[in-house]
């Protein structure tokens, strides 16, 4: 019977007539955009449906995916009842039950289907129920697999499109895993970016309300006992904070997911993640680890690194939402010009729709141009425009604000809108272009900006009040922002490389919103213009891990680095470089370098691979720090910690250790010099450079680590630029331009760069004492982690604790009027505020509430 239904939906797709009824239906679903009402008679209609579930029972995925995009198509259009009973039944026949859900409604056209197809359905969803702790779940098919597969593995790579339900199906797993456990578990859940650490230990708490038991859930890398006494822990953390809560505890894990694992690819953050799968794996060789990838890219590749062997992957590439990718061209006729739109489709001629007249004078700037199909193509639904800068993705939302101002469907400034300004300019600064964008419902998002802020806009985007979202690469970090509309022009990553077809697929994968949308569209602006054309470009089929990089793409770079005498620590172009020789090196001094690189380059001789091994055993002599201490920081290059530590002993051998050994943040006297003099001995000796920045990040991360406000840092900042520009009889600088800096100085410098260079020296002059006087022990303040969180208080690192971001613990702290509070006594005093005695702005309670520390109005 499947071979006659393959044959049968083989006949279909080949005959001519169905495909000029295709191509027909793909035009009218897509008729809105030139301002048309689609239209299809119901014949034809009727035809395209039986087509449909003809293809839907063919069990081939090409044919599934085929039916999925009639339905779809079909669904644009007007339907009746029965037709629409069709449409649902197909959906829920290809496993995709969420989407036939969204199309039933509230209707009980499901009534009207033939008894069998009505029973036929009825036992297909039968088959995908699972019982988690006595309650009956609906599961796709893809999430059907997965959830077998995690009944069994213990490694696993799971890969799907956007929007398919994996974060669900993992909340669902955890649930089960640890209501059916007899003992306490803890649980690591990795994501790329702070921002998503946020929101996912967010959706964590909200998964585990009325949990019999629930786990303690954090996101510090530092455990509290008393939180977990009698509970399990799930931690949310980075790769960075993972490796310091390692390092800084005996921690053993149970099970460890590792979301947007394709992060593993990205140079020397990728390199972090391996050397803590690792770690992980060794330290508890039952741990379960889970891989999550978008799209098509298997993590499979992971487990050979690991020495683990290829993976088992449950992967589906049959997306939840139909999503069109529309090429958008400027034509132009008489004087008049007009968008010519064209329909990509894969393996075929692209589809030409109607044209899209534009009024007014004819476009010429190619910035105006994008602006222009942003304005025009907008109009139906929220839109995500694409930015490959910060300052790219201001300027655009200032000019999608400015066009909407003289348009007739101006956003009124509604009550939460001014709000949301209000906050802004409260937060970060008045004179942040966001304050006045947000008016005119349009924002930006990027990484560097305030958590807290950047998931209010992610709220407010998702319950419509804002229309348009300008975004940088975040988009590809697994923000959730899906969209009706994507919009994209010549898209670049990182230092304005062009992106490459698995972060394009990664990001047009956000066009549509499951249960929202039937589809999305993903408009490319002029693309034959761009400097890359990634629609062509072969996808991979696997993550290829960075460390495997080294020995292809990156040997040059490699070797470069090994081979320079400067020996530069911490410069961004040669991060990854660094990186990898630091892991090889260590792992040289341990003698498992050769086991390293075979399975970085899965066992293939290569010369690269000789010279680079060859280079390293030359520097093997010139660090006589133990292996151990080198791995706490194995970011950093061991030749530059030897030199470090050389000049630590030295002093600490003539009797200063004190002068080493840095003030808390909140002690009085010489707290900013003796920070600024350990910054420029790190900046001379462990990285290996001359600079006078200690003056400037000694008070900027003394004024961070103290709780300072960030308006108040910036307006410190643009202050002293302008008085700058005054003496020197420059001109006035602008203020948006200082604000980007203090933001990007915040997240890359202060929580990252001083984070692992502080943490380095640190352990660095511990080791001098303990080779000095091995019976002392020395106290110093945990410098990283103030510099991670923003504070040093007790009371906003036990906000932060419990998952509250740097602002809304700030507000808290001073709301609860103690500085010394445990995340304990924070919990307890919360719980009982009333939220009328909440001096606090609506968006910060929205965050209260939404870690489950509501407050009664």
């Amino acid at each position: 019977m499947g071979n006659f239904n393959l044959q049968l939906a083989q006949r279909v797709a080949s005959s001519q007539k169905f495909q000029i009824a295709y191509e027909t239906l793909q035009k009218e679903s897509l008729a809105s955009l030139s301002g048309r009402t689609p239209s299809i008679d119901i014949g034809e209609r009727n035809k395209l449906l039986r087509s449909a579930l003809i293809l839907a029972q063919s069990g081939s995925k090409q044919y599934s995916t085929l039916s999925q995009d009639i339905v779809y198509a079909l669904a644009t259009l007007p339907l009746e009842t029965s037709q629409r009973a069709v449409c649902e039944h197909i959906l829920a026949m290809l496993g995709n039950f969420p989407a036939s859900d969204f199309l039933k409604g509230n209707n009980l056209a499901h009534g009207r289907l033939p008894w069998n197809l009505k029973l036929s359905e009825e036992v297909r969803r039968d088959e995908n129920y699972v019982s988690v702790l006595g309650k009956e779940i609906l599961l796709t098919d893809f999430q059907a697999d997965v959830w077998d597969e995690l009944k069994t593995q213990q490694f696993l790579s799971i890969a799907a499109p956007t929007s398919a339900g994996k974060s669900f199906l993992i909340q669902l797993y955890l649930k089960s895993l640890l209501g059916n456990s007899d003992r306490l578990l803890d649980i690591a859940y990795v994501v790329p970016t702070r921002s998503l650490i946020h929101e996912v230990h967010a959706s964590l708490i909200k998964a585990f309300t009325g949990f019999e038991n629930p786990p303690v859930i954090s996101s510090i890398p530092r455990a509290d006992e008393r939180l977990a006494a009698t509970q399990s822990r799930i931690f949310v953390f980075t790769q960075e904070r993972l490796r310091t809560a390692m390092d800084e505890a005996d921690l053993a894990l149970d099970c460890l997911i590792v979301d947007e694992a394709q992060q593993i690819a990205d140079g020397s953050r990728g390199m972090l993640l391996l050397s803590c799968l690792e770690d992980v794996n060794e330290r508890a060789p039952q741990a379960q680890i889970l891989f999550i990838t978008p799209g098509s890219r298997s993590g499979a590749s992971i487990g050979s690194l690991m020495g683990l062997g290829e993976l088992p992957s449950v992967e589906t590439t049959l997306r939840p939402v139909r999503q069109n990718l529309i090429y958008v061209n400027f034509k132009s006729a008489k004087k008049k010009q007009h968008l010519q739109l064209t329909l990509h489709r894969e393996n075929q001629k692209p589809l030409a729709l109607e044209n899209v007249d534009l009024e007014g004078e004819p476009v010429s700037n190619a910035g105006a141009r994008f602006l222009t199909a942003v304005m025009t193509l907008g109009d139906e639904g929220q839109n995500l425009v694409y930015a490959s800068g910060k300052a790219a993705a201001e300027k655009m939302a200032e000019a999608i604000a400015a066009a909407l101002g003289g348009k007739d469907n101006f956003v009124k400034q509604t009550e939460a809108l001014l709000e949301l300004s209000e906050f802004v300019k409260k937060h970060v600064h008045p004179q942040y272009a966001l304050v006045d964008s947000i008016k005119s419902g349009v924002a930006y998002h990027y990484g560097s900006m305030p958590t807290t802020l950047t998931k209010a806009i992610e709220e407010y985007f998702a319950n419509g009040a804002l229309k348009y979202l300008v975004c940088t690469s975040t988009l590809l970090q697994g923000v959730n922002l899906p969209a009706r509309n994507i919009f994209i022009r010549n898209p670049k990553k990182g230092m304005g490389k062009p992106m490459g077809p698995d972060d394009f697929w990664n990001l047009a994968g956000r066009a549509g919103r499951l249960s929202k949308d039937t589809h999305g569209n993903v408009f490319l602006i002029e693309y034959k213009k761009w400097d890359r054309q990634p629609v062509e470009e072969v996808r991979q089929k696997e993550v290829t891990p960075s460390l495997s990089k080294a020995f292809t793409t990156s040997h040059t770079e490699v070797m470069d680095f090994i081979r320079d005498e400067n020996h530069v620590s911490g410069a961004k172009d040669t991060n990854f470089a660094e990186s990898v020789f630091a892991r090889l090196f260590i792992d040289a001094k341990e003698g498992v370098m050769e086991q390293t690189i075979e399975r970085a380059t899965r066992g293939i001789a290569m010369e690269s691979a000789v010279s680079i091994s060859d280079a390293i055993r030359e520097h093997l002599d010139k660090v006589m720090l133990p292996p151990e201490l080198l791995k706490r920081n194995s970011s950093v290059s061991p030749l530059r910690q030897q030199a470090m530590f050389d000049v630590l002993l030295a002093v600490v051998k003539r009797g200063g250790t004190a002068q080493l050994v840095p003030h808390h943040p909140l002690q009085s006297g010489q707290v900013k010099e003796r920070l600024e003099s350990i910054m420029d001995l790190i900046h001379r000796h462990l990285e290996g450079k001359e600079t006078n920045q200690q003056y400037y990040f000694g008070w900027f991360a003394l004024s961070w680590m103290r709780g300072s406000s960030l308006r108040d840092m910036i307006e410190h900042q643009i202050q002293y630029e302008r008085r700058k520009a005054e003496v020197n009889g420059d001109e006035e600088p602008e203020p948006g331009k200082t604000i980007i800096k203090v933001l990007d100085d915040v997240e890359n410098k202060l929580r990252f760069h001083y984070v692992r260079y502080i943490g380095c020296y640190i352990d660095l002059l511990k080791h001098a004492v303990g080779v000095v006087s091995p019976d002392r022990e020395l106290d110093v303040p945990p410098i990283p982690l103030f510099l991670e969180l923003g504070a040093c208080s007790g009371t906003m690192i036990g906000c932060m604790e419990l998952g509250l971001s740097r602002i809304a613990a700030r507000e808290l702290t001073d709301l609860l009027g103690k500085s010394d509070l445990d995340a304990v006594a924070i919990k307890r005093r919360l719980i009982n505020l009333k939220g009328a005695s909440l001096k606090l702005s609506p968006i910060i309670v929205s965050e209260i509430k939404r870690i489950g520390l509501e407050t009664s109005a």
